[in-house]
């Protein structure tokens, strides 16, 4: 039986921040230009859906078109000012200056100045048609350099720049995806390979920059919620619904199941220098694996919260954003522990 196309049909968290925002429907605002950093007493607790480590600084974005970031490793968070209260569902930086968020109405934001700073790159409201629906909410983001790069999200959509984002053209109709299911994740690199996952077990990959696709064999027929690659090698990894994991150390040509020992969805993941994993998800699941990443072990987590995204800090160590906003997980040095 098929899924009803209007709704995700998962309910996990990446579906609950899918839903919230058709429900909503609230309008793109423009923030005040002059309006300064904004330092914060301690963590902020609301929700938090990526967060990005550039440099020595962290940056995460959530909920009301949030935007906070750390100079010292997490122990103190400011909030920059933002251009929209649309919710933010990823980060991407090029380098330590450059930056992108994106999120629901299709909105997509820059910075030229490390994150102190954003300014509204695309609002998928502009010039929308009142009686037609919102736009799709973009739900990952990456760029191959500092001038192309693609955006993916719910029904198929998949966006591409080759001007660092002062255009952005639809190229959804490039892969073959007449349902529409929805893209969650992306990633590439400079050879011009781009892999991206999504609802009912999608794999599909380009090999020449994304002027061509094709549909990958999926070994899972539920979602992948995320996807991360071990930087200059074919190693990648997708994750999603019901703890499955997938490997592959060919860029997606063949893949082999991973055993996570988790029921739960995970819904983002980070890979170190040593090209260990480390994934995240509900119920403060944190699972840490080796380079091949065929198998997990669980990591103590200091709750049991949604998580939706990991990165190291500067020191190595373990930071998620997630349902409570951002949270310390482990030190670089830590020990696998009991399932939390």
């Amino acid at each position: 039986m098929r899924a009803d196309r209007r709704y995700p049909q998962q309910s996990d968290l990446r579906c609950v921040v899918l839903l919230s925002g058709w429900l909503c429907m609230a309008s793109a605002v423009a923030a005040d230009a002059t309006a300064a950093v904004h330092p914060l007493a301690r963590p902020p607790e609301s929700l938090l859906l990526d967060i990005a480590l550039v440099g020595e600084r962290m940056v995460a974005v959530g909920e009301y078109g949030r935007i906070v970031f750390s100079d010292d490793d997490g122990m103190n968070w400011s909030e920059a000012p933002s251009p929209t209260r649309q919710m933010l569902t990823t980060v991407f930086f090029t380098s330590a200056r450059q930056g992108w968020a994106a999120g629901h109405d299709g909105l997509i934001l820059q910075t030229r100045d490390g994150g102190d700073s954003w300014q509204l790159q695309r609002d998928g409201l502009a010039g929308q048609d009142p009686r037609q629906p919102a736009p799709a909410p973009l739900l990952d983001i990456w760029f191959r350099d500092p001038l192309e790069g693609w955006a993916v999200g719910a029904f198929g959509t998949l966006l591409h720049t080759r001007d660092g984002g002062q255009r952005w053209l639809d190229r959804s109709p490039l892969i073959d995806n007449a349902e529409g299911y929805h893209y969650y994740g992306i990633v590439g690199d400079a050879s011009g390979r781009i892999l991206v996952v999504g609802e009912a077990g999608g794999l599909y990959r380009s090999l020449d920059g994304g002027e061509h696709w094709q549909t990958l064999d999926s070994p899972y027929a539920g979602s992948w919620f995320g996807v991360v690659h071990a930087t200059g090698s074919s190693r990648v990894a997708a994750f999603g619904l019901q703890g499955h994991v997938v490997y592959s150390s060919d860029f997606g040509a063949s893949w082999h199941s991973a055993r996570s020992g988790q029921q739960g969805s995970l819904a983002g993941g980070t890979v170190g220098r040593d090209d260990a994993i480390v994934l995240v998800g509900s119920m403060g699941t944190v699972l840490r694996s080796g380079a091949l990443a065929a198998g997990f072990d669980a990591i103590a987590a200091p709750q049991r919260r949604n998580l939706s995204a990991v990165c190291r800090n500067a020191r190595g160590e373990l930071w998620a954003a997630g349902q409570d906003g951002v949270t310390r997980l482990a030190p670089p040095d830590a020990a696998p522990g009991p399932a939390p």
